[in-house]
């Protein structure tokens, strides 16, 4: 049987049970003192349960201050991501163009050597052309030289009067 129940407590005495109910006699004292017995318990048992509370809420308040540092430190460090990927993309970017000059310089040089080449082919035809040349002139020569001595010696047989 549960009966509404009041503590009081005065300046200078210990805490007592009142009951809103008239007394009936030694049946009562035990039911009070029972009930003070539980009442101290759950009592004990809620000041330990709001310690806890206490603790457990000081703990996870200082998981979210932890987590929210994280996490803007982890924002900070996607954010330098982003610059330095931004940065490597724009120099790819310039490296890209770098390569396609060097590209088009490249097929430039290699139509001047292939002129070159050519130039060069040329020269080899003309140089063997004036070797032939050259040897034919050596034999025209050669064959005029023998021609003058015996040309030479016809008019030293002629006496001029």
């Amino acid at each position: 049987i549960a009966m509404p129940c009041k503590l009081k407590s005065t300046p200078g005495s210990k805490r007592e049970m009142q009951r809103d109910a008239p007394s009936n006699g030694p049946s009562l004292g035990k039911m009070q003192t029972a009930s003070w017995g539980v009442i101290m318990f759950l009592n004990l048992r809620v000041n330990v349960l709001a310690g806890r509370s206490a603790t457990a809420a000081r703990e996870i308040k200082r998981l979210i201050s932890d987590s929210e540092q994280k996490v803007i430190t982890g924002t900070k460090v996607v954010e330098d991501a982003g610059r330095n990927i931004s940065e490597i993309v724009a120099n790819a970017k310039q490296i890209n163009l770098y390569l396609d000059d060097i590209a088009q310089a490249t097929r430039g040089q290699a139509s001047e050597v292939a002129q070159v080449v050519d130039a060069i082919g040329q020269l080899d035809m003309n140089t063997q052309q004036n070797a032939a040349l050259v040897e034919e002139t050596s034999a025209s020569a050669a064959a005029l030289s023998e021609q003058a001595s015996k040309l030479s010696g016809e008019i030293g047989r002629f006496q001029v009067a």
